[in-house]
């Protein structure tokens, strides 16, 4: 209504707007305002600045909504500012005119001389092109329309360290390349969007700040109306870089809180590098991702990067920190995926809190993706010298699964392979849950393409440094799987394949649920859990603490794709050292793979492991324990240090708590053993070590079964085959149900619980006791020289292959230590193999081909059942005792005592022994104990040895086996039931007074101790008739009584004299 009298909002003037004018100035000569009412240029062509009447241009923003608000006075310009160089009397401003966005200015000098006197000029300028400008579009200016800007509008103001922020309802695009160049101390730069934005182009803020801020709430400003339907986004497009110098960087998907539209999406980031801090937040209520494209966040800041959503995290390109030269002065790496949005948000760096509360992160299924698979290039996430954090509800590790170069994927930091002594130290914590405390579940898994490792460790494949920190998993079920090309490993720890540099730090592994690592089927593609890898140079250290349901390690299908629980890995050279704990609610199966090296091991070290291990295994519990080994060279599965070729020591207690059943099975291939102990196939070097005691305290059946193929052998105790050092440490067997040792079907496949083994070139000491069982068995097999032995030694059978062109057993060694085995209600069997050599043993030394200078210790065998010793041959026979070449080399004395329980009973325990068999300590002066019973059954063959004496049941009654006055041996066959069970209580007489501390019991009399017998030698019982059950008690220096097994009783001849006495009784 233009008849109606205008509204008078505002005058702009002197003092007004922070305006200074002067007399002649002619402010408002000329004027222009933008389309939106938002920018107002006035003209004064009478300023002057600089010289008399040069004039100049005044630029103010004003409200369009509220014109009486004082304008704001953005610039002036005039002589001496953007480049103007203006003379007396150009009357610039005499004329001005904007364009409707504001964004081009022309301004008129009519007075100008160029080319002669008045003939005028036109300067345009682009709107902000003056280096003091600040340019603001807020949410309100201009709602409804679209609008462009020039990067010179904003790089302008930006390298002037001004701040710059631009506000839109609904998106913004980069097209163009803001660069800013202010020498590092360019101006903070905010754009803030009511929906998405993209970045199409490059932007440099070159020291300042950028924030990238989508989905603004209603409360930031935002016009309700003016904001479209859609999700909002954040999205930087492949190709593009954002760097901020020292600045830091804040992207962020906002709630969108009170708009009508406030739908959400992803937020996408390619490239950045940031010296400052990086927060890349994705809040919106759609509960999206954040997706880290290919290409890399590189922060060099102290502070750190966080990652947080209320959705997943996807990370297809690297994210790592660089800053810091030592350990703590790196800043944080954080993925927090599943986030509540409220824990930790004024302390986005700090992951304490977040930890702290299971129920701030994994909701929504929030989990973190370390590559999809389709990677162009490898992922790693980590800081060099700080912390690395995940908490999520999975987490996924994958190697590229196409055709690619190095599309590795790393939960670390990756070592930088152009140099050496890339040192990288820093801790990584990962805790898996579901919100709901449920806990989730960590994958790895190696790729098909070359080097295409999964690992969660620092380091990586042919990095070069020492690589450190404590690595902490919370977690459901562990799966790390290699994969199908050479070098795709998955790794729990630091290092890699072909990793030089010393690697340690704490691991520590809480799993509810179960672990499981495989070997691959490509080269290298070795599963393992611990510091080290394929090919190791260097020191792999630090405890390994490890809680889960079902443990399984398996061996892969290729060369050297072992799964292992432990430092080292294959062909790793360096001392690997550490206390491993273990606790399993489920069972521990380790099984080796079906191509050389794919060993499964629970252990420090692996094959050809140059230099020592040591540290404490501990097992706290577990269901089923199963080691098997696997179907080709080598493919051994141990629970111990070392490994085949191995060198140096092997030292560390190994105790198993509390089990069920422990299973061991040699595999079918050369070297596929399965062992519960230190050493392995051909371990040598400088006279190595392999100490330790070994304890089971609680465990049902043990079943140790040589394999089916040369050396696979089973063993309970350090050594192995053909090794060269020795091996020291006590064995208890606390409690257990049965115990079989088997031999295999080939070439020294033997089944020992002892230290020591075929072909071994050293001393083996410590005591062996088995506590409480129930059945022992202890059998040969059909293969050469695959014996089965309880005790100490071994074959001292030469051994030599192509591979390794040395043999064992050349070099006599002494055996030390005393056997205890306690059989609660059940039978000790000793059977002979069929193979040459393959004879069955419980004492130290080898029953056939020893090599002992030295054995030392008695045999105490208490059993409430019965002994059978059934030998197969003269070089396969059952041997209960110590043997070896040189008998006047052992040193100890031999109880055996049958049937503790019943010995009087014809049902009672008996002992069985065939013409290939020997009770046998070497004879005098070892004394040999044998307590029997009255059974009808016993059995002694004419053949079978006692001490050093053949049974033979053609001499006269009254003989001992072929010698009544040997003064060593002593076959007591009489009511023992009030024998103790404390070991002591089982010592030996000596010849002279009769010292054992148990009673004879004789009816119709009083009770005899033997204590009260003065004897100058010892008593000798014996069956001179089996078939018969006579017996005879000889007292040879002195009065004596006859006692004969059956009731009434009558007469006897006195042996000696011809009297005969009355005074029988029934024993």
């Amino acid at each position: 209504n233009l008849a109606a009298a205008p509204t008078l909002d505002n005058k702009i003037a002197h003092g007004t707007s922070g305006l200074d004018l002067t007399n002649g100035d002619f402010f408002g000569r000329s004027v222009a305002l933008s389309d939106s009412g938002s920018l107002l240029a006035v003209g004064a062509l009478g300023d002057d600045t600089g010289g008399s009447q040069r004039g100049a241009v005044y630029l103010l923003t004003l409200d369009p909504a509220d014109l009486a608000a004082a304008p704001t006075l953005n610039n002036k310009i005039t002589h001496g500012t953007s480049g103007l160089s203006l003379a007396n009397r150009d009357f610039f401003g005499g004329s001005v005119a904007l364009n409707d966005s504001g964004s081009l200015l022309a301004v008129g000098a009519v007075g100008d001389n160029s080319g002669g006197d008045n003939r005028g000029a036109v300067y345009l300028f682009s709107a902000g092109s003056n280096p003091q400008g600040n340019l603001t579009d807020t949410f309100a200016t201009n709602a409804a329309d679209d609008t462009f800007l020039t990067p010179a509008q904003i790089t302008a103001l930006l390298n002037a360290g001004n701040n710059v922020t631009l506000q839109f309802n609904n998106d913004l695009t980069v097209l163009s390349d803001v660069i800013a160049s202010a020498g590092g101390n360019g101006g903070d730069f905010t754009i803030q969007t009511g929906r998405s934005i993209f970045i199409n182009a490059n932007i440099n803020t070159d020291g300042g700040s950028l924030g990238l801020f989508a989905n603004q709430p209603l409360a930031a400003g935002v016009v309700d109306t003016q904001r479209d339907p859609g999700a909002a986004v954040i999205t930087m497009a492949m190709g593009t870089t954002i760097d901020t110098g020292t600045g830091n960087f804040l992207a962020q998907i906002g709630s969108g809180a009170g708009l009508t539209n406030n739908t959400s999406g992803d937020l996408t980031i390619t490239t950045v590098n940031s010296g400052g801090s990086v927060l890349i937040e994705n809040l919106g209520p759609s509960i999206g991702d954040i997706n880290v494209a290919a290409n890399t966040i590189t922060i060099t800041g102290p502070l750190g990067t966080t990652l947080r959503s209320l959705g997943n995290i996807n990370v297809n390109g690297s994210v790592q920190n660089t800053a810091g030269t030592m350990a703590g002065e790196g800043g944080v790496v954080n993925l927090i995926a599943g986030w509540d949005g409220v824990t930790g948000l004024a302390t986005p760096f700090d992951i304490t809190p977040i930890f702290a509360n299971t129920g701030s992160f994994g909701n929504n299924n929030g989990s973190v993706v370390i590559g999809d698979g389709m990677q162009a290039t490898g992922i790693a996430v980590g800081s060099r010298f700080g912390p690395t954090n995940v908490a999520a509800d999975d987490l996924t590790i994958q190697g590229v699964q196409i055709a690619a170069t190095n599309g590795f994927a790393q939960l670390g930091f990756r070592a930088d392979t152009s140099q050496n002594d890339f040192n990288i130290d820093g801790p990584i914590t990962v805790v898996l849950s579901d919100g709901s405390g449920n806990p989730g579940d960590l994958t790895a898994t190696g790729g098909s393409a070359e080097n295409a490792y999964a690992q969660l460790g620092h380091g990586g494949n042919e990095g070069d440094g020492n690589f450190s920190g404590a690595i902490m998993i919370s977690a459901n079920d562990l799966n790390f799987t290699g994969g199908s090309a050479n070098d795709t490993y998955a790794h729990l720890g630091h290092g890699g394949d072909n990793a030089d540099g010393d690697h340690s730090g704490v691991i520590t592994v809480a799993a509810t649920g179960n672990l499981l690592f495989m070997g691959g089927t490509g080269n290298d593609a070795y599963a393992q859990l611990g510091h080290g890898g394929n090919e190791l140079d260097g020191d792999a250290t630090g405890n390994i603490f490890v809680t889960g349901n079902n443990f399984t390690f398996t061996g892969g299908t290729d060369n050297d794709t072992y799964a292992q629980l432990g430092h080292g890995g294959d062909n790793a050279d360096g001392d690997h050292s550490g206390v491993i704990t273990v606790s399993a609610t489920g069972n521990l199966t380790f099984t080796g793979g079906s191509d050389r090296d794919a060993y499964a091991q629970l252990g420090h070290g692996g094959v050809d492991a140059d230099d020592s291990q040591t540290g404490n295994i501990n097992i706290i519990q577990a269901n089923n324990i199963t080691f098997m080994g696997g179907s080709d060279d080598t493919t051994y599965a141990q629970l111990g240090h070392g490994g085949p070729f191995s060198s140096a020591d092997q030292n560390g207690d190994i105790t198993i708590n509390q089990a069920n059943n422990l299973t061991f099975i040699g595999g079918s291939d050369f070297g596929a053993y399965a062992q519960l102990g230190h050493g392995g196939v051909f371990v040598n070097g400088d006279q190595g070590l392999q100490s330790g005691d070994i304890t089971i305290n609680q465990a049902n059946d043990f079943t140790f079964t040589a394999g089916t193929e040369f050396v696979a052998y089973a063993q309970l105790g350090h050594g192995g085959a053909v090794l060269f050092g020795d091996q020291n440490g006590d064995i208890t067997i606390a409690h257990a149900n049965n115990f079989v040792l088997t031999g295999g079907d080939d070439f020294a496949t033997y089944a020992q619980l002892g230290h020591g083994g075929i072909g071994i070139d050293g001393d083996q000491n410590g005591n062996i006791s088995i506590l409480q069982a129930n059945d022992v068995s202890v059998s040969g097999g059909i293969g050469e020289n695959a014996y089965a032995q309880l005790g100490h030694g071994g074959s001292a059978v030469e051994i030599e292959t192509e591979d390794q062109p040395f043999g064992g057993g050349l070099t006599q060694s002494n055996q030390t230590g005393n056997i205890f085995v306690r059989l609660v209600g059940s039978d000790l069997f000793l059977t002979g193999g069929t193979g040459p050599n393959a004879y069955s043993q419980l004492g130290h030394g080898a029953a056939v081909g020893g090599n002992s200078s030295q054995i030392i210790g008695d045999i105490n065998v208490i059993i409430d059942g019965s002994a059978f010793l059934v030998g197969n041959s003269a070089t396969s026979p059952a041997l209960l005792g110590h043997a070896t070449t040189n008998t006047a080399a052992i040193t100890g004395n031999l109880v055996l005592a049958i049937d503790q329980i019943n010995p009087i009973a014809d049902n009672g325990g008996r002992l069985f022994m065939n013409q290939f068999s020997a009770i046998d300590m070497g004879g005098v002066p070892n004394q040999v104990r044998i307590f029997g019973t009255r059974r009808l059954g016993n059995v002694l063959a004419d053949g079978a040895v006692i001490n050093g004496i053949i049974v033979d049941s053609s001499l006269p009654p009254g003989t001992l086996v072929g010698n009544r006055w040997n003064p060593n041996t002593e076959f007591v066959n009489w009511n023992h039931e009030q024998w103790g069970s404390a070991f002591d209580e089982y010592t030996l007489a000596k010849p002279g007074p009769f010292t054992a501390p148990f009673t004879f019991f004789f009816l119709g009399e009083d009770t005899i101790t033997p204590q009260v017998f003065p004897l100058p030698y010892d008593r000798f019982v014996r069956y001179s008739d089996y078939a018969n059950s006579i017996f005879h008690l000889l007292f040879p220096n002195g009065p004596f009584k006859m006692f004969y097994g059956e009731w009434p009783a009558r007469p006897l001849e006195d042996e000696e004299t011809g009297a005969t006495s009355a005074d029988i009784y029934d024993p």
